[in-house]
């Protein structure tokens, strides 16, 4: 009989920096989306989404950092979920729903409207999970989203 081991979520520690970047590097570059706009939260993930108002979710196997999202405040009312990536190597354990969730639940506890998103069309596993939990595509605003983006979706809540 297989044995799995326990997944924890936690916020945001300054020692997962580190692992905040490099889970999101290696997705990003592996798939070309590498942006100057994501060096900005990769490089700073404290003072650029936790310091204002913010968080960073991390699943932890282990000891180890497996998985990341962060809630990135917009405005008083819109929380974009950025930055979700889950390693290789844990996937398939639903370490994406339950980041994704955990970015909602945070999203809703500060009485936000909307949760958005940017993603690709190229990542289906991500696209699927997002329409599972009531995302839907719409036109993305003007000056919101990434050059590589050719998905936007909203969640109202």
């Amino acid at each position: 009989m297989e044995t799995r081991e326990t997944i924890t979520l936690v916020t945001f520690r300054d020692e997962f920096a580190g692992d905040f970047d490099r889970l999101n590097r290696e997705w990003l570059v592996r798939g070309n989306f590498l942006e100057p706009a994501d060096e900005v939260y990769l490089a700073a993930p404290r003072a650029k989404i936790v310091d204002v108002g913010g968080e960073v979710f991390f699943a932890l196997l282990g000891g180890d950092v497996v998985g990341t999202a962060a809630a990135i405040p917009h405005s008083a009312d819109v929380i974009e979920l950025g930055k979700l990536s889950v390693a290789p190597e844990a996937q398939g354990r639903g370490l994406g729903r339950q980041l994704t969730e955990a970015v909602i639940a945070f999203a809703r506890e500060r009485c936000a409207v909307r949760v958005v998103l940017t993603s690709n069309t190229r990542l289906t596993a991500a696209v699927s999970l997002y329409k599972s939990l009531g995302f839907e595509e719409r036109d993305c605003p003007a000056g919101f989203g990434y050059e590589t983006a050719d998905v936007y979706m909203e969640l109202t809540l």
